[in-house]
């Protein structure tokens, strides 16, 4: 994502639930006044099945200013 004033940190993790061995990667990213989350998770034997298509989506993502008043 190439925006000005646009910061982005990606969290990679693996953790054991009650469905078993679990993955997710955490995606936050931050403007001058808004915080957004995306997380994707999945048993960790399928996380990187489904990688490739979440990483399209979140690429596809754009911001840009709306005024709400």
């Amino acid at each position: 994502m190439n925006v000005s004033k646009v910061y982005a940190k990606e969290l990679l993790c693996t953790y054991g639930s009650n469905l078993g061995a679990t993955k997710s990667k955490d995606i936050m990213i931050k403007n001058i006044t808004n915080l957004f989350v995306i997380i994707f998770t999945a048993q960790k034997d399928e996380f990187d099945k489904f990688s490739p298509n979440i990483n399209n989506m979140i690429e596809s993502f754009r911001l840009s200013a709306v005024n709400l008043y």
